[in-house]
């Protein structure tokens, strides 16, 4: 077939993000699909593919960390909004 469907998920489960393992990071899911269709019979080696990543714009915490090495201040890092990008491939 011409066409090529993937879905992928990555599931993150709680996590302890102080020294101390005083306070907890939330569990997330984050959904990725990828749509190729196979352009080959016009130019061989040839697809033009659409992915999305964070399909469901899932808000989550992607990383944590400190400021400093005392650790007084925490840092929070969201994770990407939903985005999408297209590519189109050929070969010469």
């Amino acid at each position: 077939s011409a066409l090529n469907l993937k879905l992928n998920a990555k599931y993150v489960g709680d996590r302890f993000y102080t020294y101390v393992n005083d306070e907890v990071a939330p569990k997330y899911t984050v959904w990725d699909a990828t749509m190729r269709y196979d352009l080959s019979s016009f130019r061989e080696g040839t697809y033009v593919q659409l992915n999305v990543h964070n399909l469901f714009d899932e808000q989550y915490l992607h990383g944590t960390g400190y400021q400093n090495t005392n650790a007084s201040t925490v840092l929070y890092q969201l994770g990407a909004p939903r985005t999408a990008s297209i590519t189109l491939r050929t070969q010469f």
